[in-house]
């Protein structure tokens, strides 16, 4: 059991290191900070590999104690029923709690970034929008230089 308490701590940490990289992207967003938030996602994209890995070491120590436990169901939690009120079944409950916590901040931040990029997109389809009206309004109903408007 102390190895899959360990590996949920790894990954784990790994959650906690994805939910602040991904704030900062956000950050950066807000910053307009571009070059940031490149470097940023790429950093990403490692962390991602590194989450994958952690997973699949977690799942196979899981499938691996179901099986020395001869359990046909091999999720963590027919494990934990296996063992009574110990102190290992809390800790690993423990563990998971805080990695969960760590798994909902990173969601939140994720979820909050892709609000974001979606308002900021909407933003530049309205200006684009607006400018595209001005130039109709030139070319089809002025016939001469653009006038600035209250819409620009």
């Amino acid at each position: 059991m102390k190895e899959i308490v360990e590996a949920i701590q790894s990954l784990s940490s790994v959650y906690e290191v994805l939910a602040k990289n991904t704030n900062l992207i956000f950050n950066a967003l807000k910053t307009k900070d571009y070059k940031t938030k490149d470097s940023l996602e790429e950093q990403l994209q490692e962390l991602y590999a590194l989450k994958e890995r952690a997973e699949i070491y977690l799942i196979h120590l899981v499938k691996e104690k179901a099986t020395s436990l001869n359990l046909d169901d091999k999720r963590i939690e027919a494990i934990l029923d296996v063992y009574p009120d110990s102190e290992e079944k809390m800790l690993v409950q423990y563990e998971l709690e805080k990695m969960i916590s760590k798994i909902q901040q990173f969601q939140f931040y994720l979820r909050r970034n892709i609000e974001f990029a979606k308002s900021f997109i909407e933003v530049k389809g309205k200006e684009l929008e607006i400018m595209f009206e001005a130039v109709q309004r030139e070319q089809y109903q002025m016939n001469g230089p653009m006038l600035i408007n209250e819409d620009l």
